[in-house]
């Protein structure tokens, strides 16, 4: 049911308001959409492994990995259950027993006369029980006024940003099946939390986040992956977004490190090209405009590098690395570099190939 809506959830979404109950039973967890999961008012999920494990944690909110993993323990005959809405504070540990007769020595006759009674004689047996995440019912509220919990669309919103934090808001809106107020409000709630803070800003409002130190500590916690760089989430955004242009005007580029033939001088960004040339990249973020002129003319003397990119995150930033390229560069260093404004080159319809064309 993934995709548009069909048919099946008109009739899910137009029966609940008449009051009318389906039941949808789906081997996939993944493949249960959106709007069939708000109209749900009961989760149950049986024994689930591999790639579907994690989707099936979802569809019951379940916040930790340890408690998604305890689905896969389940025996035969056991599931876990949750309920929508406010009428059950957290996971319940369902198990049918085994039934009393046996259904390969059963007539005809016999089947039909078990089937019109269902589980009757099944459901007296049936103690539902908390799922072994919580024990007792007092603990339970105890863990719902915890000020640290965050709600499920937070959650989901903590998870992809503390993995993907040079990913933009509408891809992280379409990664998780989101619209933008849905994200915005599972956001404000970690930054609220202190667990997320403002990254900051670049090009045409390209906006992103981070985990904080309280945030990390929640996350080793919680056994939550976390992507990690040796510079700012800034600057490896930027970086990552200049090399997918440029790979794009250059289809025959190879992105690798530098290795020793840089010298002492390693760029943000190598890519080899065709003939044993070279193309550098660097990212202009902080302050520092002459270390940055400094390591531009180290770069620009190298023989087998063609060009430089010299990238920088605002007109302002650019015009402050021109006045100290023209105060520091001497003349004996050759100028195979081109400036450019993260404003401009990541417009979507900024032409990169003019610029691996422009002489040095």
């Amino acid at each position: 049911m993934a995709g548009e809506v069909t048919n099946v959830e008109l009739l899910l979404t137009r029966g609940r308001a008449l009051g009318i109950s389906f039941v949808i039973v789906e081997n996939v967890p993944s493949e249960i959409s959106r709007a069939a999961r708000v109209s749900a008012h009961l989760l149950a999920a049986f024994c689930t492994t591999g790639t579907e494990l994690r989707a099936a944690a979802e569809l019951l909110g379940l916040m930790d990995r340890r408690e998604a993993e305890r689905i896969q323990n389940l025996g035969k005959g056991e599931c876990v259950v949750v309920l929508t809405g406010d009428r059950c504070p957290a996971p319940l540990h369902l198990r049918l027993p085994k039934p009393s007769f046996d259904g390969r020595s059963l007539s005809r006759q016999e089947w039909e006369f078990y089937m019109a009674r269902s589980l009757q004689d099944l459901l007296p047996g049936v103690i539902p029980r908390y799922a072994g995440f919580i024990e007792q019912r007092q603990e339970v509220k105890q863990h719902e006024r915890d000020p640290n919990r965050l709600s499920y669309n937070a959650w989901r919103v903590f998870v992809h940003i503390a993995d993907n934090p040079t990913v933009e808001i509408e891809e992280r809106c379409g990664a998780l099946g989101m619209n933008r107020g849905e994200e915005e409000a599972g956001r404000k709630e970690g930054m609220l939390k202190g667990y997320l803070q403002d990254a900051g800003t670049f090009g045409r409002g390209v906006k992103l986040f981070a985990l904080t130190p309280k945030g990390l500590a929640f996350s080793e916690e919680h056994n939550v992956p976390v992507r990690k760089f040796k510079s700012s989430v800034l600057h490896e955004a930027l970086l990552q977004r200049v090399m997918i242009g440029v790979s794009k005007a250059l289809p025959r580029i190879r992105w690798t490190a530098p290795g020793g033939t840089t010298g002492g001088t390693q760029p943000d960004g190598y890519g080899l090209l065709p003939g044993g040339r070279a193309l550098c990249l660097q990212i202009h973020w902080k302050n520092k405009d002459d270390y940055e002129v400094q390591r531009l003319m180290d770069l620009c003397r190298i023989e087998h590098v063609d060009l430089i990119l010299l990238v920088a995150p605002t007109k302002k930033a650019v015009d402050a690395v021109e006045l100290a390229i023209s105060k520091q560069w001497r003349a004996d260093v050759p100028k195979r570099y081109v400036l450019l404004s993260a404003t401009d080159c990541l417009a979507p319809d900024f032409d990169w190939m003019t610029v691996m064309e422009r002489p040095t």
